[in-house]
């Protein structure tokens, strides 16, 4: 007899901790899949190309990104950095008359 109440809560507990994995595993997928791209930290693959534009005196690199900056990105902060590294900037030092690459999202 004892035998079998051992077995009955065994196979209760395996039953019980199959439930929790369960419920962990549905919960997880769920936030992925509701997830908001905008978190930071969130990596969001955007469909973009590059534009040459034309640095006038008196033209920032903030400036600029403005003027293309696209809501997907993350932040006008993310938008400039990328603008620097494409453009191998160290800094945001532009010069009047040369010409910079800004991406572009696309639709």
């Amino acid at each position: 007899m004892n035998r079998r109440l051992r077995r009955k809560r065994i196979n209760q507990l395996k039953l019980l901790m199959l439930l929790i994995v369960t419920v962990f595993v549905l919960v997880m997928l769920s936030s992925f899949a509701f997830s908001d791209n905008t978190i930071k930290g969130a990596e969001v693959t955007l469909n973009k190309s590059y534009t040459e534009v034309v640095v006038y005196y008196g033209d920032t690199i903030w400036d600029i990104a403005e003027q293309h900056y696209d809501p997907d990105y993350y932040n006008l902060k993310e938008y400039v950095n990328e603008i620097l590294a494409i453009n191998s900037m160290s800094n945001a030092y532009l010069e009047a008359g040369h010409t910079i690459m800004v991406p572009v999202v696309l639709e």
